[in-house]
């Protein structure tokens, strides 16, 4: 199992509560009248028209200026054999960005996914500058494509959303369109049961530019006594009031988006199901992350037999042929280690253990 770091990451995702008064699908609230607000691209009194034109009104919108967003996205399996089953849902995708699209100026912080979903992951951008906390390689080379990446997720959520007008509300920004959620047609909530049933509710809060304040959705799938339940929760705030620096712990990247390891470094492994980095700090606790190392220059990679298994730490080329004699010997048990220095060349690809077909495979980048 791979080694958790130290979150610094808040919180900041609030449970909403059950909607009240339920609204009637096509019917225009008399307040909404009164508030004089337009409806914008996509959405009507009859609920989410053109998904498509709401997200091109919202991504528009929102870049105008800057701005704050937050994302989450957890799945729970209620199995009635497991008492415990439900306590601890597991986040798929979590995430929280500021951005100046003005500046060229962005930072990201994520979580869940891949690789190495227990790990946060910092991303920060502006202008050519481009920096991390993890190995890489950052594939977002810009504040505009990594604020594009950040943006995408939402508009799985908007698909053929089953919505119903309940009128406006305001918040400190002013009027805001509020639509009861009751259904998605989306892939990705939790219809895994041939024959099952699925329901689910919600809330989205539009301004009249087509900025989604809010978004919040509980849409859970059923079959005999087993039960998934899918929450999704994003919001997009502070326009014109967000301001972005770069945060503490981050390192620059360089043209193919990796962490360059300095020289002379010692790169030490665990022997797990996957080999998970304890040495440098920059990649400790990532399975099986990038090595980006300097052409000629000398390192010393070792590893410890972590899991008990048999295990043996090899370099090898692209055609998965080991480079030279740049492989130690198979320990098996949990006690035992081995290292060994070598030089950095440009035909090395990749790190591996070769005692069978093991996942522990990292990739070698040599500049």
């Amino acid at each position: 199992m791979a080694r958790s770091r130290t979150s610094t990451r808040r919180q900041w995702l609030r449970r909403g509560t059950s909607l009240g008064l339920v609204g009637l699908a096509g019917c225009l609230n008399p307040f909404a009248d009164s508030t004089g607000i337009e409806f914008p691209p996509g959405l009507s009194a009859d609920g989410v028209d053109d998904s498509d034109a709401l997200l091109e009104a919202h991504e528009a919108a929102v870049t105008a200026t800057s701005f704050t967003g937050e994302y989450d996205r957890q799945l729970s399996v209620d199995v009635p054999e497991i008492d415990d089953s439900r306590e601890s849902p597991v986040t798929m995708d979590a995430f929280e960005i500021r951005a100046e699209p003005s500046a060229e100026r962005v930072v990201r912080s994520r979580r869940g996914g891949s690789p190495t979903p227990s790990l946060e992951r910092v991303v920060y951008i502006d202008g050519d500058h481009r920096a991390t906390d993890y190995p890489g390689p950052l594939e977002q080379e810009s504040a505009a494509d990594l604020i594009e990446d950040s943006l995408e997720p939402i508009g799985d959520w908007l698909l053929e959303a089953v919505a119903e007008y309940r009128g406006t509300r305001s918040n400190e920004t002013g009027p805001l369109h509020e639509y009861r959620l009751s259904g998605i047609d989306s892939e990705l909530i939790p219809r895994g049961f041939p024959d099952g049933e699925t329901d689910g509710d919600g809330l989205v809060l539009v301004d009249e530019r087509g900025r989604i304040h809010r978004y919040r959705t509980t849409q859970s799938g059923q079959n005999d006594e087993i039960t998934m339940e899918l929450e999704v929760e994003f919001e997009f705030g502070r326009f014109g009031e967000t301001t972005v620096e770069e945060p503490a712990g981050v390192d620059a990247v360089g043209p193919d988006g990796h962490q360059v390891i300095e020289p002379g470094t010692r790169i030490e492994l665990e022997a797990q199901t996957d080999w998970v980095a304890v040495a440098p700090s920059k990649i400790e606790g990532f399975e099986n992350p990038p090595f980006a190392l300097e052409e000629g220059e000398s390192y010393e990679i070792g590893w410890t037999a972590g899991d008990g298994g048999t295990h043996n730490l090899e370099i090898v080329d692209a055609d998965g042929t080991v480079v030279g004699d740049l492989a130690t010997e198979q320990i098996h048990g949990e006690d035992g280690e081995r290292w060994f220095e070598f030089t950095a060349t440009e035909e090395m690809a990749a790190y591996r253990c070769g005692s069978d077909e093991s996942s522990a495979v990292g990739t070698i980048a040599v500049h």
